[in-house]
């Protein structure tokens, strides 16, 4: 039950912040590919409750909020959709603004919920990859040092 709640933390802190997920791992002693695997897997189920709540809230944000969707047009997330579009949003999503909210930022800047969950689970993917390595590296590095 124990391993089942470390589990259950990781992916929540992985799906509000995408960074928080792997210290959050570590700390419970997760090996580092493990660690990676449930922060991704945590970012991955935020995204697809968006993209399952994301009609009806599409249009509750469209309505109620004009102003902030005109600031994310005109802001920094803006600017990448506008240059790159889904794609590049997506691949940006866990650095930049999160994956459920680049999730959320696509569906209401009218991508179509497919290209969302593709491009941003694609972004989670490469992430995921590059900053498991990453640690993997660091900690072996780390280890022969102390050595």
């Amino acid at each position: 039950m124990k391993i089942l709640i470390q589990i259950v933390t990781v992916m929540v802190i992985g799906a509000g912040f995408f960074w928080g997920g792997f210290p959050a791992a570590l700390a419970f002693k997760f090996p580092v590919l493990i660690a990676g695997v449930i922060t991704a897997a945590g970012a991955e189920l935020a995204v697809l409750i968006v993209v399952v709540m994301g009609g009806p809230l599409q249009a509750v944000l469209r309505r109620k909020f004009p102003s902030w969707i005109e600031k994310t047009e005109k802001g920094r997330v803006g600017v990448i959709w506008q240059k790159y579009g889904m794609p590049g949003l997506g691949l940006v999503s866990p650095i930049l603004p999160g994956a459920p909210q680049a999730a959320l930022i696509g569906l209401v800047l009218s991508a179509s919920p497919r290209r969302v969950i593709l491009w941003v689970s694609l972004g989670i993917i490469f992430w995921s990859v590059a900053v498991t390595a990453g640690l993997a590296l660091g900690i072996e590095v780390i280890a022969k040092f102390i050595q």
